[in-house]
């Protein structure tokens, strides 16, 4: 037998040796990943439910206005005010629930560029309920609330008070308005500068809320591993 012969089968069986390793890299490379998701859901539901019960604590608030608003049908002066604390009691947090809830159905199996893409998405979606909770938020906490809960604990119609509607309700309704359309402005222009502030991207971060940073946290450590991995398949090719 000729010595080349012997040398191409060596090669051949070597290259065999060679897509065999591969393939079971590859394999367990797909194992540890999945085990990741799986690790990952279970923590991401986690911390997903303990945000929940966060907003379970506006529950008490719910049903006391909505007392608030059965004992005070028909005075308008009290039930328009009591209604707009109830819509918004009621739908920031179902808002936030359903946000939560299409974190957790994230597919963390699909690529990571994907991934990254469908997380900032979230993201954002969460920030601009934020936004808007904030802006419509400080409009009823400072008129809307101080009538309900005086008239509610106390018995006092503010309407009486003197000076209340000319001095008071009038100018913190119409400041209010008219901040809300300065603040998007101001968001639109700053926005792109301040997201290229780490600091400021650490506060968006932890405003999102602790199941966000977890995904955050996780999509990171996805991309470390396969980038340690593509580095291995490298080193092992050269």
């Amino acid at each position: 037998m000729k010595p080349e012969m012997n040398i191409d089968r060596l090669r051949d069986a070597w290259r065999a040796q060679d897509s065999a390793l591969q393939g079971h890299l590859k394999v367990n490379d797909r194992k540890l990943r999945e085990l990741m998701v799986a690790e990952h859901g279970k923590d991401l539901h986690r911390k997903g439910w303990l945000a929940n019960l966060e907003i379970i604590v506006w529950l008490p608030s719910v049903f006391l206005i909505t007392a608030f608003n059965a004992t005070h049908w028909g005075w308008w002066e009290f039930l328009i005010p009591g209604l707009l604390l109830q819509l918004w009691i009621t739908f920031i947090p179902f808002v936030s629930i359903r946000q939560r809830a299409k974190l957790r159905a994230v597919d963390f199996s699909q690529p990571v560029l994907s991934l990254q893409r469908e997380i900032e998405r979230l993201k954002m979606q969460r920030m601009t309920m934020l936004k808007w909770a904030f802006l419509i938020g400080q409009v009823i906490w400072y008129v809307p609330f101080l009538i309900v809960f005086f008239k509610g604990v106390f018995d006092v119609n503010l309407y009486l008070m003197p000076n209340w509607i000319e001095s008071f309700m009038w100018i913190n309704i119409a400041g209010g308005l008219a901040f809300i359309p300065i603040a998007v402005l101001l968001s639109r222009w700053l926005g792109p500068r301040l997201n290229a502030l780490p600091k400021f991207r650490a506060f968006t971060d932890n405003l999102a809320g602790r199941d966000m940073l977890a995904a955050q946290a996780f999509l990171e450590r996805v991309r470390q591993f396969e980038q340690d991995g593509e580095q291995g398949s490298k080193q092992d090719g050269g």
